[in-house]
């Protein structure tokens, strides 16, 4: 499609997505604001559409187009000069950039300048906060203060306000929010705002399995431009209490590791590895009851069954489970809490020996360990991982090494369960551990969970999270 006086000048391709503008009718600068650099180009202009963040007439026969270069999630900017018909050229650039995207998007910004290294605040005005001022956006900013500070604001504001929320920080932040919504009472038409990650704290694992990337200002770009994708919440309750997770319920050498090197949050991701490894040669003794409604705990099985969801998927063998209702009152649990009734189609085990038990709904629990393999974000089910203590340093170190590409999930002394709902009930000894649930401490106390099938909401490009195969 010509858009250019002079014919061919300025052409959107259609076939390819890519608007071409020669280079006697383009003229680069970069914006002094924010992150923006001023080096110029040159040259033709030959631009993906999808790289597009805003355009708008300059004047009766010009346009300024905001866009990034190549993913470097740093904006840039040109005036493209000779067009035919500016406000339409800028509509129809526009339309085709953000296609099923809401553009203008209005946003309730959660910082917490606390978090990890401490370096939320210039992450959002250096990386994030350049990418969405330039795609137009509107925006309301609360650093928070105190613990809690964030579920107090979202248990109290107008969700008629926004179209999303973003939270710059790490996992907690987002625990933190995701619990003050699921605290109001309008909580089922609460979730259907999309609550979206910057990375900025000490795990950031929401982000990296919603977007795709570990890069704030790339981040920033794909909430930009990410369409509303729903996932499973756990329903959790211990002592009377009931949260939501969207992460992991971690018992084991993995939360010691994890809670028990809170005091070294500066060392950033690199924590949980000294924690790790510390721990490895200290004689485990940590002890549990499990209690699960299992779907699966053929490997091969659950493998096929996570394959079969892939759009490549050819396997027909067996369907996933159907999930439950999303409908239903967070209050109305099926499963009851912690202190009902196990159901006798139930499986249970007594576990003395317990290393590792870790539960979870998304693939990476950081963006270097992928330790769910086969769990989808939307699929029902929980994912459960279980090491005892039998040569478990050589099977431990062998599990490490590969847990980065999920290939630990084929060692023989991983169990792996998939299952709907479990109660867990830790058999205290004289050595003092951490429970951690999102990576936050809890009480080591029995608990249950269940799932709470596509109850949240984000923004990731193409309407899914990261979903490699097996």
């Amino acid at each position: 499609m010509n858009w250019g006086e002079i014919d061919g000048a300025t052409v959107i391709d259609e076939r390819t997505d890519m608007l071409r503008v020669k280079s006697a009718f383009v003229t680069y600068s970069r914006k002094m604001r924010f992150c923006f650099s001023t080096v110029s180009d040159t040259g033709d202009l030959n631009l993906p559409l999808s790289y597009v963040l805003w355009a708008h007439p300059w004047d009766q026969s010009s346009a300024v187009l905001k866009y990034i270069k190549s993913e470097q999630a740093e904006v840039e900017q040109c005036k493209i000069d000779g067009i035919a018909d500016v406000q339409e050229f800028c509509d129809t650039v526009v339309d085709m950039a953000y296609k099923d995207a809401k553009i203008k998007k209005r946003f309730k910004v959660f910082i917490n300048p606390f978090g990890g290294k401490g370096q939320a605040v210039q992450i959002w005005e250096n990386q994030a906060e350049p990418i969405f001022a330039a795609g137009n956006c509107e925006y309301e900013i609360v650093c928070t203060e105190y613990q809690n500070h964030a579920r107090e604001v979202i248990r109290q504001m107008d969700f008629n306000t926004v179209d999303a929320i973003i939270s710059v920080g790490g996992d907690g932040l987002l625990h933190e929010i995701l619990n003050g919504v699921a605290e109001r009472k309008d909580h089922l038409e609460a979730f259907e705002t999309p609550i979206c990650m910057i990375p900025g704290g000490t795990g950031n694992a929401f982000g990296f399995n919603a977007t795709k990337t570990k890069h704030p200002g790339l981040a920033a770009f794909r909430i930009l431009k990410g369409i509303p994708t729903h996932y499973d919440l756990l329903s959790f309750t211990q002592k009377g209490k009931r949260c939501v997770s969207f992460l992991t319920a971690n018992y084991g050498i993995v939360a010691d590791a994890d809670i028990g090197t809170d005091n070294l949050r500066f060392m950033g991701e690199n924590r949980a590895v000294l924690g790790f490894l510390m721990r490895l040669f200290r004689t485990p003794d940590w002890k549990c009851r499990v209690d699960m409604d299992v779907v699966s705990s053929n490997r091969e099985e659950i493998r096929r069954m996570y394959l079969r969801t892939l759009p490549s998927g050819s396997i027909l063998e067996r369907e996933i489970p159907k999930p439950l209702q999303r409908d239903r009152d967070l209050t109305n649990l099926q499963y009851g809490d912690e202190t009902s009734p196990i159901p006798e189609n139930w499986v249970s085990l007594d576990i003395p020996d317990l290393v590792v038990f870790c539960a979870g709904k998304l693939q990476y629990i950081a963006p270097d360990v992928r330790m769910f393999p086969t769990v989808r974000n939307d699929d029902g089910t929980i994912d459960i991982g279980i090491v005892r203590s039998t040569d478990f340093r050589s099977s431990l170190m062998d599990m490490f090494s590969k847990v980065e590409t999920g290939k630990h999930f084929y060692n023989d002394t991983l169990e792996y369960y998939k299952v709907r709902a479990f109660r867990f009930t830790p058999i205290l000894t004289e050595s003092s551990h951490f429970f951690a649930l999102d990576g936050e401490s809890y009480p080591v106390a029995p608990f249950q969970c269940e799932v709470l099938p596509s109850l949240g909401t984000t923004l990731s490009p193409l309407g899914s999270f990261l979903l490699p195969p097996i």
